[in-house]
């Protein structure tokens, strides 16, 4: 009798200790992850207005595509990530992928680019997955020319 209980005592702080310390991993992991995350497109969206303002700057001084595909490839190159100008009917323009797999001329359709043209910058993970072989961290800065 007194072996029976002490093992179900044993039992039970062992099973929570494991549960407890599962939630743990989970959140933590969650938590550092989202920060990573957050991190990447505070990063990204600096970049990238920056980056707007410079095309606005290179689209009036009338520099060359390959000027600014250059430009573009060097940010894509430093920051690790692949950066596409899509004009308002949504059509990539601009890939900053040269490879096979550059989506150039391709019909871009989603609910964040419409939010981008109405001036808004949009935020968000895992979009464009039709398009991209991995999930991805997206950042859409609209680019504004008067």
């Amino acid at each position: 009798m007194h072996q029976s209980i002490t093992r179900r005592y044993l039992t039970t702080y062992i099973l929570l200790n494991f549960i407890i310390f599962s939630v743990l991993v989970v959140v933590f992991s969650t938590t550092i992850n989202r920060y990573f995350v957050e991190k990447k497109q505070d990063d990204l969206l600096s970049t990238l207005k920056d980056f707007s303002t410079q095309y606005v700057l290179s689209y009036y001084n009338q520099e060359t595509q390959n000027e600014l595909e250059t430009e573009m490839s060097i940010i894509s190159k430093h920051l690790n990530t692949r950066i596409w100008i899509i004009d308002p009917s949504g059509i990539i323009h601009i890939d900053s992928d040269r490879t096979s797999d550059s989506l150039l001329g391709t019909r871009i359709s989603s609910s964040y680019l419409d939010k981008a043209l109405d001036g808004d910058t949009v935020r968000i993970t895992g979009a464009f997955t039709e398009y991209l072989k991995d999930e991805a961290i997206s950042v859409i800065v609209p680019i504004k020319i008067n």
